[in-house]
């Protein structure tokens, strides 16, 4: 190849001596250094292999800058590294701490209520028992006060039997003796013959009878009246065991009632519990996740301004609980 000068501008722009370009190979066959330029005093020289290579390098350039602008292949932004078990802990004290204490009142309500009920249950039953004793002290106490009468009406009746006795043996007498006197007086004569003696023996007899007859009377209204007290005291004796049978029957009655409120109450306050920690356990697993999410929206929330990264936040992270 012949070299070729030609005036690239003007010398003023270029310094002599100063090489553009360098040494670049130019095409096959040829070598380096064999297209170059040189600025001298008089303007810019170079050869055809140098105009060839300032071609080419644009070229190049232009292609360079060509595929610089296509696009590289497609990298997916990447989630944010989240601490999930401090959210997760962090979920869990806000869900405890907002349920425990409203499931905790709901059983310290059930049970001051309960408590309430058994201790009403336990003043109607001492109430109740204090009554029937009460009415078992009022009966005994009537029984014992118609046994005293009683007692006392059959010693004045019988002290009044033995009063009318004695007065109707002391009455009888003297008047036994005053018509026996009064028989001797008028018959006279006869008093010392054997018909006066008979008539006296007589009249002893019947007297005899007559008192036997009076005394057997006083001795059976005595017993009588003893026979009364007896049945009446029997009578008394039955009511005031019937009386004990029935006042025991009914603290037996209240009694059992209270057991069977009190069993009734433990059951009912072991099934409250039960119902009771599995609603809270419910209401624990919800409340955990509803806190859980709000604080995964939370710690995202930092990467809103970035759409892809927080879009692959919300892909990654939103279906935890």
């Amino acid at each position: 190849m012949n070299p070729g000068t030609v005036t690239i501008g003007t010398p003023s722009q270029y310094t002599p001596g100063q090489v553009a370009g360098g040494n670049v190979p130019l095409g096959p066959g040829e070598a380096p250094g064999q297209g170059h330029v040189t600025i001298g005093p008089g303007g810019v020289n170079y050869d055809a292999n140098a105009q060839r290579a300032a071609a080419n390098d644009a070229s190049t350039q232009a292609l360079l800058a060509s595929i610089s602008r296509i696009p590289g292949p497609y990298i997916p932004p990447t989630a944010p590294t989240l601490d999930l078990n401090s959210i997760r802990a962090g979920a869990a004290s806000e869900a405890s701490n907002a349920v425990n204490p409203l499931y905790t009142k709901y059983l310290n309500t059930y049970l001051q209520n309960e408590a309430a009920g058994i201790a009403a249950q336990k003043a109607q039953n001492t109430s109740t028992i204090g009554n029937l004793q009460g009415q078992l002290a009022n009966t005994l106490a009537g029984t014992q006060n118609t046994r005293t009468a009683t007692q006392q009406n059959t010693e004045a009746g019988l002290a009044d039997i033995a009063a009318q006795q004695q007065n109707y043996l002391r009455t009888q007498g003297t008047n036994f003796e005053n018509q026996r006197q009064g028989m001797l007086n008028t018959e006279g004569t006869l008093a010392g013959s054997g018909l006066g003696q008979q008539k006296d023996i007589q009249s002893q007899i019947a007297q005899q009878n007559t008192e036997a007859a009076q005394q057997q009377q006083y001795k059976y209204s005595a017993q009588q009246k003893n026979l009364f007290e007896n049945q009446t005291f029997a009578q008394l004796a039955n009511s005031d065991e019937l009386a004990r049978l029935k006042e025991t029957e009914g603290e037996n009655t209240t009694n059992f009632n209270l057991k069977d409120y009190l069993n009734q109450a433990a059951d009912g306050e072991a099934n409250f519990q039960k119902e009771n920690e599995v609603q809270k356990q419910q209401a624990l697993q919800a409340a955990t996740s509803s806190a859980f999410k709000s604080r995964l929206l939370a710690a995202l929330e930092p990467y809103k301004g970035n759409a892809g990264v927080y879009g692959a936040g919300l892909q990654q992270y939103g279906g935890l609980s």
